[in-house]
């Protein structure tokens, strides 16, 4: 059984028309849907409007204070239970008893957890962003009720999302991409028609609560069988929090409450300092930048349950060969796709469009996308490193985004746009990437010695 469901990893990953076409699917709807998004914004939004816009998605990022790392702990940890494990003709978990047990355990205490962040989300990361906006925004803007609905909206999808994790986790990665490529589609036309209709920052609330009713949808009707084990009575046996998740969650989650600073402190810095509008054209571009490497991650994010089986199973030289394949993949994605961004922004200033007042010039641009290969690199190491249930990478990672954060504020005060766009850069080409290549090359020998792998 162990071998067949191995082998149907393999399939799942590799075949066209599986796992990674829906990926690459949902991630190049994101990319050509985001571009659409800036076309409606710059026409249907003030540059004010536009700046409080990201504003808000930047502080609504105040989740990961509370999610700490655990969905990342989810799939990785699911991945080698369900190595032993599959499903029957109803979509229920069948396999060894003890990985079931086990991995009903898993899921249950992430349910609790994530119940429980979202409360502490709503009512203090809601907090913390009315206090901040209220300090610095015009009168004129009516922001407080969209905020409200926002935070309420965001904290409903948090309590849903480990159920996605998980079933990514147990390599539910065909199925999983597929409801994002729909769930994507679906959010990015309720997107479009609020902010057309005129309904300004309420549309930072319509995304996550269409969001939220897609999720409910794809877990209750396509998933109901595989998630009736979770309430009933399981065998034996269970996953002790304390020893086999939080050793690695504490690290992700130390992570996670510093990566705010390396990913989410753009637009706040630009607004406090520079105003509204310098913050749209921060916001705007990030949000070019950051679509495409969530498009060129699709070859990894949809591999790391198949690492994760690979390694149960001690196959070691085909974990190297896949992911060596992914990256290539993947990297010469995001050059092409960086090059035809920096393309657009030339052709947007040569031809004085109006949407090139609404993002950054091309130095800022150039910086931002060259920040953006050298962190792709660094997110593929990081896969490959999470698949083993070990985090070895807190260290880098604290250093690398409170180096971010203290340059962002800094150059971002001092220099604005091109600041902060010099700051992601800087820190990715000279920090980033150097500490996390020397880290990923030791951890990687000293695990294959451990597993005796020639």
């Amino acid at each position: 059984m162990q071998s067949e469901t191995l082998q149907n990893g393999r399939q799942s990953w590799l075949q066209p028309g599986a796992a990674v076409i829906y990926a690459v699917l949902g991630r190049g709807w994101q990319t050509v849907a985001g571009l659409v998004t800036l076309l409606v914004i710059s026409h249907f939004f003030s540059p004010l409007t536009q700046g409080y816009y990201y504003t808000f998605a930047s502080l609504l990022a105040l989740q990961v204070f509370v999610e700490l790392g655990l969905g990342v702990v989810i799939i990785n940890t699911a991945s080698h239970e369900w190595a032993r494990l599959n499903l029957d003709a109803a979509g229920s978990i069948k396999g060894d008893e003890r990985s079931k047990a086990r991995l009903v355990s898993l899921g249950r205490f992430m349910f609790r957890w994530y119940a429980a962040a979202a409360i502490v989300f709503v009512v203090v990361g809601g907090s913390i962003g009315y206090v901040f906006l209220s300090a610095s925004s015009p009168e004129s803007l009516e922001w407080q009720w969209p905020w409200i609905a926002a935070v309420i909206a965001v904290g409903a999808m948090l309590c849903v999302m480990p159920f996605v994790s998980l079933l990514e986790g147990c390599n539910q990665v065909r199925a999983v991409h597929q409801f994002r490529l729909w769930q994507a589609v679906a959010t990015s036309l309720v997107l479009w028609a609020v902010i057309a209709a005129g309904g300004g920052l309420w549309a930072s609330a319509a995304t996550p609560f269409v969001g939220l009713i897609c999720i409910l949808y794809f877990l209750l009707v396509r998933y109901r069988n595989f998630f009736r084990a979770f309430w009933a009575d399981s065998p034996p046996g269970r996953m002790h929090w304390r020893t086999e998740i939080w050793p690695m969650q504490w690290r992700l989650a130390a992570q996670g409450l510093v990566n705010y600073f390396q990913y989410s402190l753009f637009t706040p810095v630009i607004l406090y300092y520079w105003g509204g509008e310098a913050a749209g054209r921060v916001g705007m571009t990030w949000q070019a930048v950051s679509a495409l490497q969530m498009v060129a991650l699709s070859w990894i994010q949809v591999g790391v349950p198949r690492f994760g089986a690979l390694i149960a199973h001690g196959k070691y030289d085909e974990l190297d060969r896949e992911w060596r394949h992914a990256v290539v993949v993947s990297t010469a994605f995001a050059l092409v796709a960086s090059l035809a961004l920096l393309f657009l922004v030339y052709v947007l200033n040569a031809l004085g469009s109006g949407l090139s007042q609404r993002i950054l010039d091309m130095p800022a641009t150039s910086l931002f996308v060259a920040g953006l290969v050298f962190a792709h690199l660094c997110q593929c190491q990081a896969a490959y490193l999470r698949a083993h249930r070990r985090e070895v990478l807190t260290g880098v990672a604290m250093v690398t985004a409170l180096t971010m954060g203290i340059a962002v504020w800094w150059l971002g005060r001092e220099f604005g746009g091109v600041g902060v766009a010099a700051s992601y850069c800087g820190v990715m080409v000279l920090v980033a990437f150097p500490s996390m290549s020397f880290v990923w090359a030791r951890a990687r020998r000293k695990w294959r010695d451990e597993a005796r792998v020639p």
